[in-house]
């Protein structure tokens, strides 16, 4: 007999897709794996530059004998707020926290320069991401301690993912 029957045929085509994909479905999740990572380390400095601006302006209020979290807690309660200013000014005062509404807190943008700003609408040169942050500020003691909560999130590719961050701020000195 010459050549193969249709039972060897079939019981090689079989052998030939498993051995193709397993590789291919280890690679694909591989793959998403990765994503999700990078994601989550940038959900995760996105969090904690919030925390860092929320303190730059606490410290700043307090050298300037203002009310230590004027600015912040009357915007940022209920339904939250992000953070507006521009990356490459260090002037501590040109920070501000915009109340996010009812609805969501506006999406990062990438500036031509690299920078994740947050604002309502792109500008020329800006590249939209995926993520949003919200910054909650909650009184624990009132006049002398505060809850900072700052959640990032984020639309991966068949989910929502979320980031959160939580930090205490006490009134110094």
């Amino acid at each position: 007999m010459k050549g193969f029957s249709l039972i060897e045929t079939l019981v090689a085509i079989t052998v030939l897709i498993g051995a193709i994909a397993g590789p291919l479905t280890l690679a694909s999740q591989g793959i998403k794996a990765a994503s999700l990572f990078k994601n989550q380390l940038i959900a995760s400095n996105l969090a904690q530059e919030g925390m860092e601006l929320v303190h730059a302006k606490r410290d700043s209020n307090i050298l300037q004998n203002k009310g230590w979290m004027d600015g912040i807690t009357d915007t940022c309660g209920g339904d939250g707020c992000y953070v507006r200013y521009t990356p490459t000014d260090n002037s501590v005062d040109q920070i501000s926290f915009p109340s996010c509404g009812a609805g969501e807190c506006p999406k990062f943008f990438v500036s031509p320069e690299g920078w994740y700003v947050q604002k309502a609408a792109a500008e020329s040169g800006d590249a939209e991401t995926i993520f949003r942050r919200m910054i909650r500020v909650t009184p624990v003691v009132p006049g002398k301690e505060v809850k900072v909560e700052t959640t990032i999130v984020w639309q991966e590719r068949f989910s929502l993912s979320t980031f959160d961050l939580e930090e205490h701020l006490l009134k110094w000195p």
